[in-house]
């Protein structure tokens, strides 16, 4: 960026910056580089001035790249805390040969209480009811209370987050939960605790890499006849280191770029010993403005002999297969998933999604390929997530007895 010339200067001209040799014909500019004296940040009512300077990678007395700036100033918005970020560069009133930044924010509600219903395959008809408390202390601390109820589920939970706890961006998150459900084939409880540590990998402010770790520990009750120590009661703790790439352009409903996540999570289940690892990786390419080709697949195994309750099953986020009840039924040792789809974008938060999936859950090497297809309507609900609805119909593996199809209900990804 050139230093901006004072009002005195651009009356006058500028005599000093453009020198011309007509008999030589050289033509000779003197640029003058704007260096950074300091930077004002204004509506920030509740949010401390730390949290936005963080984020910006100019120092004082440092050349000023605009790029740099302008990517900086994304980053400022996408904290979530702010409707509106504007910029303007000036010259310093104070300090004639350097400039000063100014940032305005208009800040953004940042808490909610939230009340919703429901029905899913695998839980039925149930209620949901939510506390958000965000930017707590002005810091972008997030601590948030939930609670669900139905006729197959009940539980809830306290979490807490905090994406800049420590230097170079490193996060830390920690929740404590129950929750009981009525399983495919038993009731089932988790009461437990879990902690995340995180930090990108490489340059803080840039790098697409990411490294996670969490420390997990669970009661679970479930039928003795499914528990490892024959009680109906197994206890398990486990680590989770997680390595992920991602250059989505927007976490929740992604047009351009992709994520892949590669987990490993060795486990302590009440005396036995478990590994398990899992993969996935997505891809999403626009094309044009309102419609986006993605495609994704996952797979993940478990080294050890796992009671039911720990394999993979179709119950599970992102693991639905079009066509089959997301009930939990499907379950393996091990599972491969891989889908295409088309999403549409129709107005403000609605898209339309029509998509093709394939894969299975199996034990060894005993796989019975199914493929499904399906459409559905996806609404994104501010940052809270996606809710989405659709049906999706059998078109290869179908068993005698089943259904020809099975409506789907979610909520937190699109369709």
């Amino acid at each position: 960026m050139l230093l901006p010339q004072a009002d005195k200067e651009a009356d006058q001209g500028p005599p000093d910056l453009i020198s011309a040799d007509l008999t030589k014909g050289v033509l000779t500019l003197n640029i003058k580089e704007a260096r950074l004296s300091d930077v004002v940040v204004t509506g920030n009512d509740k949010t401390k001035q730390e949290i936005i300077t963080r984020e910006l990678r100019g120092q004082k007395d440092q050349p000023v790249n605009l790029k740099t700036l302008n990517q900086d100033l994304q980053r400022v918005q996408a904290t979530g805390l702010f409707a509106n970020v504007q910029h303007h560069v000036e010259r310093d009133p104070e300090n004639p040969d350097k400039v000063r930044l100014n940032v305005h924010t208009s800040e953004e509600k940042s808490s909610s209480v939230n009340v919703g219903a429901g029905y899913s395959m695998s839980n039925g008809p149930f209620g949901t009811a939510s506390l958000n408390l965000g930017n707590v202390a002005g810091m972008n601390r997030k601590v948030s209370a939930d609670i669900t109820l139905g006729t197959k589920v009940w539980g809830g939970g306290l979490s807490y987050y905090d994406p800049w706890a420590f230097g170079g961006r490193t996060s830390l998150g920690g929740s404590v939960y129950h929750r009981q459900w009525d399983g495919p084939y038993s009731p089932e409880t988790r009461t437990g605790a879990k902690v995340t540590v995180g930090k990108p990998l490489g340059d803080a402010y840039s790098s697409p890499w990411r490294m996670d770790l969490t420390l997990d520990g669970q009661r679970i009750g479930i039928a003795d006849q499914y528990s490892v120590s024959g009680t109906g009661t197994d206890y398990r703790v486990s680590v989770r280191p997680q390595l992920t790439y991602n250059t989505l352009d927007n976490p929740s409903m992604p047009h351009e770029g992709t994520r892949w996540q590669l987990g490993v999570e060795p486990a302590w289940v009440s005396g036995r010993m478990l590994g398990k690892a899992d993969t996935k990786i997505e891809h999403h390419i626009p094309l044009g403005e309102r419609f986006t080709l993605s495609g994704t697949a996952q797979g993940g195994t478990i080294i050890g002999n796992a009671p039911l309750y720990e394999k993979f099953n179709n119950a599970g986020a992102g693991r639905t297969l079009m066509g089959w009840d997301s009930d939990g039924k499907l379950v393996g040792q091990n599972y491969a998933m891989a889908s295409v789809g088309v999403n549409a974008q129709i107005w403000g938060p609605i898209s339309a999604t029509a998509k093709v999936t394939g894969g299975d859950f199996f034990d060894g090497t005993d796989i019975k390929p199914k493929v499904g297809a399906g459409a559905g309507v996806n609404v994104k609900i501010g940052s809270f997530g996606v809710l989405n609805a659709g049906y999706g119909v059998k078109v290869y593996g179908k068993e005698k007895g089943d259904s020809a199809g099975a409506f789907h209900i979610g909520f937190g990804m699109p369709f």
